[in-house]
């Protein structure tokens, strides 16, 4: 009896060691799968990690090789003609990369000096690729609908340009000299563009398709058209963009310089227009009587641009 109570005491004593023994074991083991929880999480997250920057250094890679496909234009003047014949024709696939400077200025002044600038837009983005850390920075250059839709775009230019190829072609067909085309061109718009502004039509009358296709525009319409059927008729033409002096005061005004015998001569068809007869006070003038009542940058309009449009 005694020796069954000594052994169930040293079994009870036993357990009670068991149970002390294998609370610190227990905390071990605890603390030994927490452990090992951490490390898979801080491995998950690793993992995680890597694969994000290894899908972002990817599409680097991608976006550069892209890139690398695009045409490098090297030259102010090639990047120049691009984005004028861009704007004019709509094209919305033009786009190009180059690391100089000059190509940026000329890309710049391409905006400013073509045609449906109020519905097309030049955007660019900068970014650096090469095995050479200290590799070229170079910009990628492309053309888009601003402000309107890319349907709208397309539409209202395809129709603008289609016109212009129409009325250019007769011109042609008719006179072989560069002043009796331009002449032409000129008195072509004076006798069928009615000056015209309101607040529906703010945007079209700013445009060659509002001079052409509606006959309703401003002066910036007006300077559209003509820059459009100069190119159509293979006359380096641009649009000058600046103010006016009139007797209500000085306001915002556009015209064109166009290339006439090795010289620059400017062309302001909307004060040419006398409501539906062409005058000629305007037309083919020199800097000096120009400068009289018309004001601009002329740094920003030099000849090799306009030799180039």
């Amino acid at each position: 009896m005694n020796d069954h109570i000594t052994i169930a005491g040293n079994r009870c004593a036993s357990s009670e060691r068991n149970r002390k023994i294998s609370g610190p074991d227990n905390l071990i083991t605890s603390l030994h799968m927490r452990g090992e929880f951490l490390s898979i999480l801080r491995y998950t997250g690793l993992a995680v990690f890597l694969c994000i920057f290894g899908c972002v250094f990817f599409c680097q890679n991608a976006n550069a090789r892209e890139f690398e496909e695009i045409t490098r234009i090297r030259t102010e003047k090639k990047a120049y003609r691009q984005i004028s014949r861009a704007y004019s024709s709509g094209n919305f696939d033009t786009a190009f990369i180059s690391g100089d400077a000059n190509v940026r200025k000329a890309v710049r002044y391409a905006g400013r000096h073509a045609q449906n600038g109020i519905w097309l837009v030049t955007k660019g983005a900068s970014f650096r690729w090469s095995d050479d850390p200290e590799g070229e920075s170079v910009k990628g250059y492309f053309v888009e609908p601003y402000f309107t839709s890319y349907r709208s775009a397309v539409y209202k230019i395809g129709a603008a340009n289609k016109k212009a190829d129409a009325v250019a072609k007769s011109i042609k067909k008719r006179y072989k000299s560069d002043l009796d085309r331009i002449k032409a061109a000129h008195d072509y718009l004076c006798e069928n563009i009615f000056y015209y502004e309101d607040e529906y039509s703010k945007d079209i009358v700013r445009t060659s398709y509002g001079a052409l296709i509606n006959g309703r525009a401003v002066c910036v319409g007006y300077a559209e058209a003509f820059d459009l059927l100069m190119e159509k008729l293979e006359i380096p033409c641009i649009i000058v963009s600046g103010s006016a002096r009139t007797r209500s005061g000085t306001e915002g005004h556009a015209w064109n310089a166009v290339l006439y015998k090795g010289k620059m001569r400017y062309v302001d068809v909307t004060w040419d227009d006398k409501g539906g007869f062409a005058d000629y006070t305007y037309f083919l003038k020199d800097e000096a009587f120009f400068k009289t009542n018309h004001i601009w940058k002329k740094k920003n309009y030099p000849m090799k641009y306009l030799k180039w449009a």
